[in-house]
This record gives C-alpha cells, structure tokens and sequence, in this order.
C-alpha cells in the first residue's frame, strides 16, 4: 500500500490517507510520530509540503519510523520549501522580489488561522538528506520538485 501522509482533502487512486485532521477524513486519523501500526509494510510514503510541519526532534523520529515501516525498496518522497531559497529571497541574493514566500517557508501561511498550517522546522537539501541518511536510507535522489513552488521548493526520494 502506498499512503499519503497529511493529505487533507487530496485523494489518488491506489493510495491511502493518514492526517491528524478528522474533518478531511483521512483513512488512518493519527498525529505523527509514531508511524501506525497499520501502515507498516508500506510501498511509499509521500508528504508533500508535510515534513517542515514538524518540530526536529519528531522529523528524526519520524525518518526512522518512515524507513522501519517500508519494505525493502520502499520510498519516502518528501517536496517541501527550501531554507536556502528563503535567505536568498528574504536578503535579496537571488535579485527576486522580497516577498512572503521567503517568509512562509519559515513559519507557514498564516493566512488560514490554523496551528496545523505552521511550519516548524526548516530544511535545505543537504541538511535532509544528511537526515535521511542518519534515519538508515542508503539511497537519496533529489529531483525537481512537482508541487506548489518549484523554484522555491525541493524534493527528495529515499529508498529502503
């Protein structure tokens, strides 16, 4: 089985649901960590703009608990928003506009008035797939980003 993990309202074919938020009535209705226990023997994880939501110390568990409930040659796919992109457009470095985005990465969107919209953690892709590789994944792929804000975003594929 392949899950989605904070997928809100999002459904796809062949792919469950595992939120913290029951209205969106996920498959699996659980705050994370720990991973649940029926989600082990998982072909795929996928949190998309999910992963900076979680304070460091839950990220960690989390990858661990991630790479024991895959099966051998399972993927963990995390798209999520680059530190790096945000100090290059909050400072001006990348001759962008300063604008919110740089500041979102860095504490959510405020806009919707939800603490489960806040971010609290960030991460570039040397520091996650330093992470990744620390939770036991021998294999990171980084790859173009397919959601919200590629030029902004980053994403990783992890393999059991």
């Amino acid at each position: 089985m392949k899950y989605l993990v904070g997928a809100g309202r999002q459904r796809r074919a062949g792919w469950k649901t595992i939120d913290a938020d029951p209205r969106v009535k996920p498959d699996i209705v659980s705050t994370l960590p720990p991973i649940p226990e029926e989600a082990y023997g998982a072909e795929a994880f996928e949190l998309i703009h999910v992963f900076e939501h979680f304070y460091k110390w839950e990220a960690e568990e989390l990858l661990t608990g991630f790479r024991e409930a895959l099966i051998f040659g399972g993927e963990l796919i995390l798209e999520l928003p680059n530190l790096d992109s945000a100090i290059a457009t909050l400072s001006g470095a990348n001759g962008k506009p300063v604008d919110q985005w740089g500041m979102w990465v860095l504490y959510g969107d405020p806009r919707r008035k939800n603490e489960l919209f806040g971010h609290h953690w960030a991460w570039t892709p040397a520091t996650l797939e330093a992470a990744l590789r620390l939770a036991g994944f021998t294999q990171v792929i980084r790859e173009r980003p397919k959601h919200h804000v590629p030029d902004r975003d980053f994403r990783l594929v992890a393999r059991r």
